[in-house]
């Protein structure tokens, strides 16, 4: 089978978070499962951002052609994209896009519905209530004009989550939604003490300090506030040390008046695996305190790697019928937080994975794979001409 998958950032955009991460790891599934794999998208965020022309890339085994592009209000402009989606277009093959309020999209739907070609829709998180809180009244005439018929127009909408499939009917009872969570190789992500330990001494964090971790890009959504607001609240007695690991964490000011037992490190981090793995291994508590995500890959790969996790209510992932006894789930309330992390680290407080095979098996490549592959092949059976939205 033939899929083409059209999102605005694709590797090595690492900067644009969590979503680039799990694109990949859907076309890489689909690559595992012998399907040939061609990704659209633009050239924001790599090192041809500033050119005028197309590049080529093979990366994992998906070939990507990146057209030129640039971030504007509302998201990714290329006056390329469309047509190097739509060229690619032929009769066997399955169009895939990601990523909603995408300017850039406008003239490839419109050239997908002139064409009768139906598609999968991966919106990401981007309809959520907390996304339509930002901007509202244009949110809401962005999605009435464009949005709305672009979902209702897609053959299968995909979410990552129970939780976010909930938001999507609750917006439109309509669509038909199917859930496939982020891929997450377990073989990569699993305990490793040394790693951990070797890791706690480079950032000369000691051995009795309670090292509380939130890995993110420094964003409003990921409620960093709040996670330090709860550290300021704990008892004297232990030492405390919360890292914000992530790309541009330098450049966030440092948090002012401390308690004494408590510090905050902002930590850069690197993209490599194993630095993340060793950072999940070294820490007490892995923190996601945020507003809102619609996966949450943090709390799949720390759980895998025997952290203890403490997640705030809106979060996808945390939601796994595999992780109710490794995530913690809280209000978004400090004091809340602040018992949370202390029953997380008191050495009582059961937190152990029910079962790492069925968590490993429920977000595998080869799962995955086999998921997407069924709803494309739902997707290219033929359709009437009533079946397909107005």
């Amino acid at each position: 089978m033939k899929v083409i998958h059209v999102t605005p950032v694709y590797l090595p955009a690492w900067e644009y978070g969590g979503t680039v991460r799990a694109i990949h790891g859907m076309t890489t599934a689909l690559v595992a499962q012998g399907h040939e794999v061609d990704v659209v998208t633009t050239t924001i965020g790599t090192p041809h951002a500033a050119s005028p022309s197309n590049h080529e890339a093979t990366i994992d085994g998906v070939r990507v052609t990146y057209a030129p592009g640039r971030v504007c209000w509302g998201g990714a402009v290329s006056s390329r994209l469309a047509d190097e989606v739509l060229q690619r277009v032929t009769e066997d093959s399955v169009v895939h896009v990601s990523s909603g309020w995408q300017p850039a999209f406008r003239a490839m739907f419109a050239g997908l519905r002139n064409r009768g070609r139906p598609y999968a829709y991966s919106p990401h998180g981007c309809f959520s209530p907390e996304v339509f809180a930002k901007g509202r009244l244009k949110k809401a005439s962005y999605f009435r004009l464009c949005e709305q018929r672009n979902l209702r127009r897609a053959a299968v909408v995909v979410a990552t989550s129970e939780m976010e499939a909930a938001d999507l009917r609750s917006l439109d009872p309509s669509l038909v939604v199917r859930v496939v969570p982020n891929v997450c190789d377990a073989s990569l992500w699993s305990a490793t003490r040394d790693e951990g330990v070797a890791w706690r001494r480079r950032r000369m964090i000691a051995d009795d300090e309670i090292l509380v971790l939130q890995v993110c890009r420094p964003d409003p959504i990921k409620n960093t506030s709040l996670l330090v607001d709860a550290l300021r609240r704990m008892p004297v007695g232990r030492n405390y040390v919360l890292v914000v690991m992530g790309p541009g964490q330098s450049k966030v000011p440092a948090e002012q008046n401390l308690p004494a037992h408590v510090r905050v490190l902002r930590d850069d981090g690197a993209n490599e695996l194993p630095t993340v793995r060793a950072a999940y291994s070294a820490a007490q508590v892995v923190a996601v305190p945020s507003f809102y995500e619609c996966f949450g890959n943090v709390v799949v790969e720390a759980a895998l790697c025997g952290a203890r996790v403490v997640a705030s209510p809106r979060v996808g992932a945390a939601r796994l019928e595999q992780l109710r006894k490794a995530v913690t789930s809280v209000p978004l309330e400090a004091n809340a937080w602040c018992r949370a992390i202390a029953a997380a680290t008191d050495g009582l407080a059961e937190h152990a994975v029910a079962s790492r095979n069925a968590l490993a098996d429920a977000v595998s490549t080869e799962r995955i794979g086999v998921v997407l592959t069924d709803i494309y092949r739902e997707i290219a059976r033929p359709r009437s001409p009533a079946g397909v939205s107005a």
